[in-house]
């Protein structure tokens, strides 16, 4: 390989995207499916609503959705990420504007051991004071770096001048993904 040479540029060509197959569930809840794909993944993600615009304090959203794993009434933290790493399964959670989502990615023949975890998890979750005492820490100490940083000086600098003395200064939502 010459690397001098610079690589030939191709066209993307044609995208083609499936509509999602919708559930309409009798609560009311849709369900989105998209079958486009011969892997044998899945991925699931829940929005629930309630996100960065209706928390009552900064962050709170976040550091929440951080807990979700951590335990449940019927499995604890470490029982979640055991289960989570032996089936070769993952969650992440993120929040935005408006909602807190939650993600299980998994195999598709793992997916059904894989389910009643998960809504246990959304449904029955528990916030140990330990685990909540180490995300807060965590979180902090993220929030200290992230302060420092000149594009958040530069957004805090700029906010007022864009929006008003009144604006909030910018908020430091900080996802979470965790790998078990």
């Amino acid at each position: 390989m010459n690397r001098t040479i610079a690589p030939q540029v191709h066209n993307f060509g044609p995208l083609h995207l499936t509509s999602p197959r919708v559930i309409r569930l009798h609560n009311g809840i849709h369900i989105y499916i998209e079958t486009g794909s011969e892997a044998d993944v899945n991925r699931l993600t829940i929005a629930l609503p309630g996100g960065g615009a209706e928390e009552p304090v900064a962050g709170l959203a976040s550091c929440t959705a951080s807990l979700l794993a951590e335990g449940t009434n019927h499995y604890s933290g470490a029982d979640i990420a055991a289960r989570l790493e032996y089936a070769g399964a993952w969650t992440g959670t993120s929040v935005s504007t408006h909602h807190t989502s939650i993600t299980l990615s998994s195999l598709n023949d793992k997916f059904a051991e894989l389910l009643p975890l998960l809504i246990d998890i959304v449904f029955h979750p528990i916030f140990p004071a330990e685990a909540t005492n180490g995300i807060l820490r965590r979180r902090a100490a993220r929030i200290d770096i992230e302060r420092r940083k000149v594009s958040f000086l530069a957004d805090e600098a700029i906010r007022p001048l864009a929006y008003g003395a009144s604006s909030p200064s910018p908020a430091l939502n900080l996802q979470n993904r965790s790998s078990v």
